[in-house]
């Protein structure tokens, strides 16, 4: 199950990121900007077994991108900590 704690927390984090560029990537020109172009999921074994987690998944993917404003942005997911 997503939990919102973490997805706040990993919004926080975005945020951060995203409001503090110069300090993050040193060589970042406010002028050009910046683009998200994807966001990486790696799924570990805490959801195993439960049978709404794709759809919550999907929920999760539609939250981010409106939260980062890329209604389009790919999308990679991956696995760990599976036999």
């Amino acid at each position: 199950m997503f939990h919102q704690l973490n997805y706040r927390m990993m919004n926080e984090a975005v945020h951060k990121v995203l409001d503090n560029l110069k300090e993050y990537h040193p060589a970042y020109d406010a002028n050009e900007g910046y683009e998200i172009s994807g966001f990486v999921w790696f799924q570990g074994w805490n959801d195993l077994g439960n049978e709404a987690y794709g759809e919550q998944l999907v929920h999760l993917i539609q939250d981010f991108r409106e939260e980062v404003k890329a209604p389009e942005l790919p999308v990679v997911c991956g696995l760990v900590g599976h036999s």
